[in-house]
């Protein structure tokens, strides 16, 4: 990354610096707040003129500028940018004598934000930041997330690997802790960046899984994961194993990952008669267990095959960018969760096809939740339709 103007340590450094962190992120992940615009007030007083007075060799915002070319902003334009693209996409920035000036975001039709930038006169300022799928961010000083010392970040924004990446994929990546923050070029910079312990112990690497090969590390726990969950004897009698929290959890965090080997879809009918651990990941690919890694003692590079079914669950499953295992699945919570308490997620089975432990277990749901007399008409009243695939989780 870029290098930092000499600046005293200290006061950068604990809970306070990282809760600034944490406000100036929700900031810039709210596609309501025009955020280019409230950091232009210092932008000139600050960023520009401190690059004039110390120019210093920069990088061109390869990305930024092919964006920009893509969508009709040439050279020659002046004045602030603040767009809703056809596809939904949202651009913000300014443009000074041709060139990017300024501020830059892109926030795609996700909500994601694809490009958080900082430039002056068409060089950039700092670092990028861009956020990723389920939470996390990459932090690098190129547009293109290739550098030795890129950062990725747990959606905790606390828990940090940072190495060697190449167009956002992790090579090599150490865990480091955030401890501090910093802005880039003076106090009133608006370009804000983690400041990390120094990276230690295991190396990670880009490992997404095949059709034959779950893990090259089956073994190897993911260090986030394992602030959050344990696995032990599940309360529901006859389940076996279950997913327990370790500390208090707050509403709406990413609590535990689930990876498996990439297979195609299956209809609804076949994914519960044939594959216990199958999980619906998008239209090309499903995610499964494979029969000999559902030990741990084979397999604990995640650990959300472990969950527990709930028709009144306190997490649910969605959709993860994980720096290691690519695009899968991770498991959030949906209320508060206190230490030692089990997770549940509600599996959504198909109930015309479903186990018979299911067909009861949402029967006697009915019963006493719905208040529905008998929990056998109840097993036939739900039997009649047939879902939707996308509405079916394993």
């Amino acid at each position: 990354m870029d290098k930092m103007a000499p600046r005293k340590m200290d006061h950068l450094l604990g809970e306070e610096r990282i809760q600034v962190l944490h406000d100036w992120i929700a900031n810039l992940c709210d596609p309501e707040i025009n955020f280019c615009s409230t950091l232009l007030t210092t932008f000139e007083k600050t960023c520009d003129r401190l690059s004039a007075s110390s120019p210093r060799e920069g990088r061109k915002a390869q990305p930024l500028d092919k964006f920009l070319r893509q969508h009709g902003i040439e050279e020659g334009r002046d004045g602030p940018i603040f767009s809703t693209l056809e596809d939904g996409t949202i651009l913000e920035g300014r443009m000074k004598e041709g060139v990017p000036h300024g501020f830059f975001r892109i926030i795609n039709v996700e909500g994601d934000v694809d490009l958080f930038c900082c430039m002056v006169k068409g060089i950039m300022h700092g670092v990028c930041w861009r956020g990723l799928k389920g939470g996390g961010f990459l932090v690098s000083g190129s547009t293109d997330f290739t550098s030795n010392d890129t950062m990725y970040l747990y959606p905790d924004c606390r828990t940090a690997l940072v190495g060697n990446f190449y167009r956002g994929q992790m090579v090599s990546g150490q865990l480091a802790e955030v401890i501090g923050s910093t802005e880039f070029c003076c106090d009133s910079c608006g370009v804000l960046q983690p400041l990390l312990s120094r990276p230690k112990g295991q190396e990670y690497s880009y490992d997404p899984s095949t059709a034959i090969r779950i893990s090259s590390q089956p073994l190897l726990p993911d260090p986030y994961e394992e602030e959050f969950v344990s696995v032990g004897c599940s309360t529901v009698e006859g389940a076996g194993q279950g997913l327990f929290a370790k500390v208090d959890i707050e509403i709406g965090t990413v609590i535990s990952f689930y990876n498996g080997i990439r297979v195609p879809p299956a209809e609804s009918s076949e994914i519960i008669s044939k594959d216990e651990y199958r999980i619906l990941l998008d239209d090309e690919h499903d995610l499964d267990i494979p029969v000999d890694m559902t030990s741990l003692e084979d397999y604990k590079a995640t650990l959300a095959h472990k969950v527990c079914h709930s028709f009144s669950p306190n997490s649910e499953f969605e959709t993860f960018c994980h720096p290691r295992f690519g695009l899968i699945k991770c498991i959030t919570s949906t209320r508060d969760i206190r230490a030692k308490e089990e997770i549940f997620v509600d599996y959504r089975y198909n109930l015309s096809v479903s186990p018979s432990w299911y067909k009861v277990a949402w029967a006697k749901h009915q019963k006493f939740v719905r208040r529905m007399p008998d929990w056998k008409y109840a097993v036939n009243f739900g039997t009649h339709k047939v879902e939707k695939r996308s509405s079916v989780y394993f």
